[in-house]
Formats: structure tokens, sequence, C-alpha cells
């Protein structure tokens, strides 16, 4: 792995040596908290409560997940942590949208059952990503072209994950060997790296193919194909540093998991969570902390993420995004307290975001926090 993993690990184990003394944070118990509140969702919508059900996946992401996002990441890898994010966003659009109950009821027992299969590896802490002791190197950026074509890569597996999930097994093996020829041989990505580094490291991305193929085929473990997927998927991220395009090859830069991300104005999306600010900060200074917490929610899930943004920004800019999602919780944590501080940190979020518009722009404009008014 490159700088960007190696500091990575030097910050988890500074942070594990400097909180070695205090008592480790209790993942089971955090999972079995999210257990909880979505079955008290699940109850709600039975009973015809929506809105309670909706809060209270809510509250599993913001209060609970949150603090199991970090250790994800660390151990299984951005892929991992994504889909797990996209399971609650899911549950929440089927409980608003007034789905089948048994619809509902089946995707909570998918992200349970996810949870219940990573937590033996993130309760343990075992670094399965990123790897100690290696070497730093200066080799530059990744190159658009290959981006689009890993992130396309991880799009498909993603797909054939899906179709696994689902019991389609012959399916998802053959997809993943589709996405070898579509993704890594037929874009010249093979190439590249059998000439620019070694005819040994292509021999190793064939066999994590075949790897998350086998998981499929043999083991039956929905657990142990996701990593393996995770796995290589951060193996070519890393890889693609520094690696030279030869003339025709790799993705468009503006392909992503196979389509095309929309030309979008993320402006709106700022004015959007801009007025949601608006109205939490007027609910906080009636003292009605929950409320406000719930506007700024419902804006994460309805602006931020259900404008594609989130994800957009996942994919250029997987740092920037994590701010951002921080950035919305510290400000709904803050209102629920009643802190002072609540208004600061919501103009933090509408600065983060602004930034974010004006890099998708690539201008350096700051429309929607300058027009934004807090106070």
């Amino acid at each position: 792995m490159r700088h960007r993993a190696s500091v990575v690990l030097a910050v988890f184990f500074l942070a594990v040596l400097f909180l070695g003394a205090q008592e480790s944070p209790d993942y089971r118990e955090m999972v079995a908290d999210i257990e909880g509140l979505l079955e008290g969702a699940y109850a709600s919508y039975l009973e015809g409560k929506a809105e309670d059900a909706r809060n209270a996946v809510q509250d599993a992401y913001f209060e609970v997940f949150e603090n199991l996002e970090g250790p994800i990441r660390i151990n299984l890898g951005m892929q991992v942590n994504v889909e797990m994010e996209g399971l609650f966003a899911d549950i929440r659009t089927l409980i608003s949208e007034g789905a089948d109950r048994d619809e509902v009821r089946r995707k909570i027992d998918l992200l349970l059952a996810r949870l219940q299969e990573i937590l033996p590896v993130v309760d343990a802490g075992h670094v399965l990503v990123a790897e100690a002791g290696e070497e730093e190197t200066a080799r530059g950026e990744a190159p658009p072209e290959w981006v689009a074509t890993v992130d396309f890569i991880e799009g498909e597996l993603r797909g054939a994950l899906d179709m696994f999930a689902s019991g389609d097994v012959d399916g998802a093996v053959e997809r993943v060997r589709q996405t070898f020829f579509a993704g890594y041989k037929n874009t010249g990505l093979e190439i590249a790296i059998r000439t620019q580094r070694s005819q040994s490291e292509n021999y190793a991305y064939e066999a994590a193919f075949n790897d998350v193929a086998k998981h499929m085929r043999e083991s039956g473990s929905l657990f142990l194909a996701e990593d393996a997927a995770a796995r290589l998927v951060s193996a070519l991220r890393d890889e693609i540093v520094g690696l030279e395009v030869p003339e025709g090859a790799g993705m468009s830069p503006k392909t992503v998991q196979g389509e095309e991300i929309p030309e979008a104005d993320w402006g709106v999306v700022v004015g959007q969570v801009s007025a949601a600010l608006e109205e939490a900060l007027s609910l906080a200074r009636m003292s009605r902390g929950v409320d406000a917490a719930r506007v700024i929610q419902n804006s994460y899930f309805d602006h931020f993420e259900a404008s594609g943004m989130e994800t957009a920004l996942g994919v250029r800019d997987p740092d920037r995004k994590l701010e951002i999602e921080g950035a919305f919780t510290a400000l709904a944590s803050a209102l629920k307290e009643g802190d002072p501080e609540a208004e600061a940190y919501g103009r933090r979020l509408v600065s983060l975001l602004d930034e974010a518009a004006g890099a998708f722009r690539g201008d350096g404009e700051d429309r929607g926090a300058s027009s934004c008014t807090l106070s």
C-alpha cells in the first residue's frame, strides 16, 4: 500500500496506544443497539407509524452505526462500509415509500446479517486491507482513466455480490468473470500492470478475481466473498497511483460503475441543506433540539444522499465525503444536545458542501455559503 494507507495505519495504531488503558469500544453492544432500533422501526411500521419507523432507522445510523464506520473501513475497506450505508438508506426509502412489509423485513434482515458477519473481524481489530511497515512511495496521483476503471470494477463486483446474496450463485460467478475481462483485461489495465510493474503482480490480481468467485462457488460465505472483493479493489486503487495510461487504455473519467455520472448543479444541494439548517436552528431556538436534529438527518438522506452528491463524492473524493458525513452527524448531535456551538457546526457543514460543489464545478465559487444566512 502507499502513503495514505501508511498514514491511516499510523493514526490507528497511535489511537490504540493512547486508548490502551481505557475500556475498548463494545462493538457487539453497538450491533445489538442497531438491531434493537431496527426491530423497533419495523414494529412501528407494522403499526402504521412510518415517521416513527423512519426516525428509528436514522437513530440507528447516526447515533450507533457512525461509531462503527471507522473500524469497518480500517478492517474491511471502503466498499463494505459504503454497502452498509446503502442498506440503511434503502430501509429508510422503503419505509418512506410505503413498501410491502415483507420487503422492509427482508432488507432489515439483510443488514442485520451483514453486521453479524463483520462483527468478529471488527471486534478482533484485525487489519485486512492495510498492512503496516510498507514503504511510502511518491509515484504521484492516480490517472482519472484508471480511477474510472477501478470504479467500474468495484461497481460490477458489488453487483455480483448482490446477486450472490440473493441466491444466484452461478450468475454472480459469471459476473465476476465478465468483470475480469471487461474491467481488468479489455481496458488495458492488465497490460499496464504487467509492463510497468511486473508479471507476478499481474498474476496476483488474476488470482484475486478468482478468489472472489471461488468463495462464491465453494465457501458459500457472503462475508468471505465481500472481503476478497474489498481486498482486490483496495489493492487496485493503490496500484494505479503513478501508473501511466497507454493511448486508448482506461475508461472515461465520467464513467462510474458502468454508468454516466449526471451533470448536476450541486449548488442546489448546498441550498437545500442551508434551508434545512435554517429550519433546524429555528427549532433549536425554541428548545426543540430533537426535532431540529431530525431536520438535519432528513436533509442528509433526502438531499445529500438522494441527489447523488454523496455517491459522486465517494467516487471522486472519499476523504471529503467522510468529512461531510461527519459534519452532518456532529451538527445533528449538537442540536439534539442543545449545544450552543450548533450554529458553528452548521456553518462548517455548509462550507464543506460548498467547497465540494465548487470542486465539481472546477472553480472557486462559494455560491452556497455566501448566500446562506444562519442567524
